[in-house]
């Protein structure tokens, strides 16, 4: 009751800059134009309500869109990157991303886990994040197969810069610059990052080797722009590298990406885009003794990574109907050399694998609007190929079929067929991994997954509120589960599988209050049961997912005074396939206060976990926590 008490306090202070809406209807799709929309449940977060979230990471923000969620629950600032797999509407199985995220669009995901590095682009940088839910195989092909987030950078002129830091010896510098001209556009963004993290081990089993899990990193990205008419260009490069402890002295990673990417606009509704990305990770991992009183290393990995992709499209469109033709590939090519350790600590020799990905696709929506209604669909058909010693290929036709019934003041009504699909991993094929007493054995032998699914539901638009409401019922076959084999001596063991079928139905509940100029509400709730219904887990809940999720915010600006506050629930979830390990519910409370000191010129303060609530994280089946309470101070600056 604290909670909730706290939290309808909260729903006072929330402010509206120029942000666009929170809750949007439609999610723009192949072509230049853009010439299609399909609807789709979207929430966005603005650039102004990103700057003020009380939450120091994307990934913490992102926690109060319903639905969403990483493979546990832990802040990217000191969770092991291969925990940050994001999915959406509960078809969670293992730890790669179900969903694809795009950033300025060019696919987040690592090309070889799937996973997510949610600070390669620096904060401030950030112009808006987009959340789309449901199936969108027949519009992005593989990876997006519970949906799509979309990330897009400032491409304004003028000067950002955040400087904070404050518990656990947690710092940041993040800054952006940018001038747009006529003919050319230059902009610019750097991000520093330190925190000592604090102990992840539950207090009832702390031992002498549990230390803070910390973080470093270090992000930079510039971008070009030219135009000449209706055509135009646009160059980028990023640069990212992180240091990792994973809480205890022998366990610890590292990261590096460099990317470039470039598109080109055309006058006749086509672009064309392509990018490039090298990437090296680094892990080592160790096996504790009972007690937690010594650990010694049993292996160390080395990942290299390039990817090579590109697409191209064309858009038309004329009175009320549109049309789209798309093209699109990916080639990745990875080095993975494992050594192990015996009982005695001595080296053994590495083990080297060299396994290759590539995906081709084509892709034609269409659309047709008439007065009070609209319809539309497309279809998207994808080779799909891995091969180390042996090939394995796929080919997906994955549509959709939508409609769109404006019902008069403000009402709309719409029901969406989905379908979409996901290769396994490099990482799921071929890297076997250890968490605690939990080994994870990888599999060669796994096939894609495959979604498919029905969405309906209704809006109201008026001036000052906004309300949706959508029922979603989703089916993924040969769903990649990490499957218990055996449990004895300390030692868990689980394989990667497709193992289960998934069924995930639920209602997601959205509303947005705009009280005034300077004072808006939200409130979010969903209600997902995510279950296997076939093979060796039939009956049981799929891990990592909570069937509850609610989330209250607000912020206001009163005078040179700003404030806002967020409340988010997370229900009961099971942290294993065979449901033994529970991860208790959660409750968090974050605040901000800002007083502007002069126009463009922030100081403020912010505390994360305001009621200090223990967050159950995860059970390998040792329990690890969430962030403490956790508070920070800073200046923000904007010309």
């Amino acid at each position: 009751m604290l909670d909730l008490a706290a939290a309808l306090l909260s729903l006072t202070l929330r402010v509206i800059a120029l942000d666009p809406p929170r809750i949007a209807e439609s999610v723009t799709v192949v072509g230049s134009a853009p010439a299609i929309a399909a609807p789709s449940a979207v929430t966005v977060l603005g650039g102004e309500e990103l700057a003020l979230t009380p939450s120091i990471t994307v990934d913490d923000a992102l926690r109060s869109v319903p639905g969403f969620s990483l493979f546990r629950r832990s802040s990217s600032r000191i969770a092991n990157p291969t925990t940050q797999g994001v999915t959406l509407r509960g078809l969670a199985a293992s730890g790669s991303s179900r969903a694809l995220v795009l950033a300025d669009d060019v696919p987040l995901n690592d090309p070889v886990g799937g996973w997510i590095y949610w600070n390669r682009l620096p904060f401030v940088a950030l112009q808006e994040v987009a959340v789309a839910r449901g199936a969108a195989g027949d519009l992005h092909g593989a990876d997006a197969l519970a949906g799509v987030v979309t990330l897009r950078s400032a491409q304004n002129s003028g000067l950002r810069l955040l400087v904070d830091g404050g518990a656990d010896s947690t710092a940041r510098v993040s800054g952006f610059a940018g001038r747009r001209d006529t003919g050319v556009s230059l902009f610019g963004g750097a991000e520093g990052f330190t925190t000592d993290g604090f102990v992840i081990t539950a207090p009832e089993s702390r031992g002498a080797i549990d230390i803070a899990a910390n973080s470093r990193h270090g992000s930079v990205h510039g971008a070009a722009g030219f135009r000449w008419g209706a055509a135009g260009a646009t160059v980028r490069a990023s640069h990212f590298g992180e240091t990792r402890g994973n809480g205890t002295p022998v366990q610890r990673n590292s990261t590096r990406v460099t990317q470039l990417s470039g598109s080109v606009t055309g006058s006749s509704g086509w672009s064309a885009r392509a990018h490039a990305l090298t990437q090296r990770y680094e892990q080592t991992f160790s096996a504790v003794a009972l007690g937690r009183a010594s650990e010694r290393q049993t292996s160390e990995q080395d990942v290299g990574a390039y990817a090579l992709g590109g697409a191209a499209d064309w858009a038309w469109s004329d009175a009320g109907r549109a049309l789209s033709v798309a093209a699109s590939g990916r080639f990745v090519d990875a080095e993975l050399e494992e050594v192990s350790f015996d009982l005695a600590g001595a080296r053994q020799p590495a083990q080297l694998t060299t396994p290759q990905q590539a995906k081709l696709s084509v892709a034609v929506q269409g659309s047709v609007q008439r007065p009070g209604l609209s319809f539309g669909g497309g279809v998207r058909a994808e080779l799909w190929r891995t091969e180390f010693e042996q090939a394995n290929r796929h080919v997906f036709v994955s549509p959709r079929l939508w409609t769109v019934y404006a019902a008069g003041d403000g009402l709309s009504l719409r029901l969406a067929f989905q379908s979409g699909h996901r290769g396994p991993t490099i990482n799921e094929l071929y890297r076997p991994f250890r968490v605690g007493s939990v080994v994870t054995r990888a599999n060669p032998l796994l096939s894609p997954e495959r979604a498919r699914g029905l969405e309906g539901g209704a809006s109201w638009h008026r001036p000052h509120l906004t309300v949706r409401a959508l029922a979603f019922w989703s089916r993924v076959d040969d769903a990649i589960v990490n499957v218990t084999l055996s449990a004895a001596a300390g030692t868990i063991v689980r394989q990667r599988q497709n193992a289960a079928r998934i069924r995930a139905a639920g209602v997601e509940l959205e509303a947005e209050v705009r009280l005034s100029s300077s004072l808006v509400l939200t409130g979010a709730s969903s209600f997902t049961d995510s279950v296997f219904t076939a093979g060796p887990l039939d009956g049981l809940r799929v891990p990592q997912v909570p069937r509850a999720h609610h989330s209250l915010g607000g912020r206001g600006s009163f005078g040179a005074l700003r404030l806002s506050g967020e409340w988010r629930h997370i229900g009961r979830q099971f942290d294993d396939d065979r449901n033994l390990f529970a991860l208790d519910r959660s409750s968090m409370f974050d605040v901000r206060a800002g007083w502007m000191l002069r126009k463009g010129l922030e100081l403020f303060g912010a505390v994360e976990n305001v009621l200090d609530e223990e967050q159950d994280v995860g059970r390998t089946p040792l329990r690890t926590i969430g962030l403490p309470r956790t508070s920070r101070a800073g200046v923000r600056l904007v010309f």
